[in-house]
């Protein structure tokens, strides 16, 4: 049925194969059956997320006559389901799980109960469901870690390596911190990736000794590995084929100066970069911190780096180090590599868009950093308040600081959100990042859904333009 799962879902499926007939006898495959579960499950999100308005005007009489049947209903409802899924008859079950679903949606259009009593239909509701279907289950979830999923400032300079493998503590918490990564997450962005690494992962979890503790030896070794690890990273082919970046673990370690922040990526990993980029027309790079970011916030961070003190200001971004800075743009210049990128980012805390030209080719590329942060943090707000109207008066397309310290040829236009009210370039709000592409692998739409439930806000192209490097 991989088909089936690709185009409707597993959860789809699963609930076919449960409805089509007694389980003990199954059941003929039609397909306008499994089109109807589908519609079904459909049905049930939307009813889930449709907003419920008590119709006051119904009056109190009527109201509690609506109210106590869909309470009979509902309890009625949960019995049938215990009870034909104690005794594996699926079929039955989901059968009832649609005639209620029928009898919520009629009360939906009616709306002559209140609040309170149809949130709790619902809540029973969803309930029973998940014995049937997993609503949404079927959908990957694919991350990448960044320093907060292991620990503050990972691997951000070679001095900080050295402090913090040089001791067997906190090797220890990182290597940890990695394991589970892996195992919770890792693992399900590239599972061929982990082959050689799960046997002795699953030995060490299976073998505890009878206070429960694993084997230091056995667990160091298998950490000892994953510090060495280096493919964290993984793609997803299609068009535009999606690439996500490992920008923590091979890094460009400076070895002049150890305090010196690291490059994001080192010349070999960005070699692998740029050969799975060859004559691909467009991409999107999933790269946890900015190519591309705030100039004047990347200035303040180079300052504080000069005075010995990157620590204090998280100085790490992509131009912090002259060789991975000058490898990437150079990856950008290449030929055959693609006309149209779309750079998704975070980390930082706050949102933006930009549009990036690279000069020096004919054709493009066209660039598109996309940096949408964080879920929960936000940045304080009046110090971003400060940083965006200097970094618009200091580096303005006719500034001259603008121009003393452009070193490459690029132009950068940024995207002002929908509701700045002085065409603030960076939106400071919790929430998550949405884009949409066109069938060029090109941005048409570019939002941020604001964890504050207030109205998206949209990054909306201006002809003005800032000339930076």
């Amino acid at each position: 049925p991989d088909d089936y799962v690709a185009e409707l879902g597993a959860d789809t499926v699963r609930v076919y194969l449960m409805f089509v007939g007694p389980w003990e006898q199954g059941g003929e495959w039609n397909d306008n059956g499994i089109s109807g579960i589908s519609r079904w499950l459909n049905r049930v999100w939307n009813l889930v997320l449709e907003e419920y308005e008590h119709r006051q005007q119904v009056s109190s009489a009527a109201n509690r006559q609506v109210q106590q049947e869909l309470a009979r209903i509902t309890h009625q409802t949960i019995r049938k389901v215990t009870n034909d899924l104690e005794r594996m008859r699926f079929n039955t079950m989901i059968a009832a799980l649609m005639e209620f679903t029928n009898y919520l949606q009629d009360v939906w259009v009616r709306k002559n109960v209140d609040s309170a009593t149809w949130k709790e239909a619902m809540r029973a509701f969803l309930a029973d469901l998940p014995q049937a279907a997993r609503a949404m289950a079927q959908l990957p979830c694919l991350m990448i870690f960044d320093d907060h999923d292991i620990t503050d400032d990972w691997n951000l300079s070679a001095r900080w390596e050295q402090v913090a493998y040089g001791h067997p503590f906190s090797r220890r918490i990182v290597g940890n911190a990695l394991l589970g990564y892996l195992l919770c997450q890792g693992w399900g962005n590239y599972p061929e990736a982990f082959a050689n690494e799960l046997p002795a992962i699953r030995a060490l979890l299976a073998a505890p000794d009878r206070h429960r503790q694993l084997d230091a030896q056995a667990q160091d070794a298998i950490i000892d590995r994953l510090l060495t690890f280096n493919h964290w990273h993984y793609s997803l082919p299609g068009q535009p084929l999606l690439l996500v970046l490992d920008t923590r673990t091979r890094r460009w370690r400076s070895e002049s100066t150890l305090s010196r922040p690291s490059g994001l990526m080192d010349w070999e990993a960005l070699c692998e970069l740029q050969h799975a980029l060859l004559d691909e027309p467009a991409v999107v790079i999933v790269s946890p911190a900015p190519v591309f970011g705030v100039k004047l916030i990347e200035i303040v961070q180079r300052l504080f780096t000069w005075a010995g003190h990157p620590l204090l200001v998280d100085a790490e971004n992509w131009m912090a180090h002259r060789g991975a800075a000058k490898v990437m743009l150079n990856i950008f210049r290449h030929s055959r590599t693609p006309a149209n990128y779309v750079i998704l980012s975070g980390d930082v805390h706050y949102s933006f868009a930009y549009e990036v030209h690279i000069r020096h080719r004919d054709s493009g590329p066209r660039i598109w950093q996309i940096t949408s942060s964080g879920i929960k943090n936000e940045f304080p707000a009046r110090l971003l308040d400060w940083f965006d109207r200097l970094n618009r008066w200091l580096y303005a397309p006719h500034s001259p600081l603008n121009w003393f310290t452009k070193r490459r040829k690029m132009q950068i236009t940024p995207r002002i959100p929908s509701r700045s009210p002085r065409g603030e370039r960076l939106w400071n709000g919790a929430g998550l990042g949405q884009v949409r592409l066109d069938e060029q692998g090109r941005p048409s739409e570019i939002g941020q859904l604001n964890a504050d439930g207030s109205a998206p806000a949209r990054f909306e192209a201006t002809a003005r333009e800032d000339l930076r490097d």
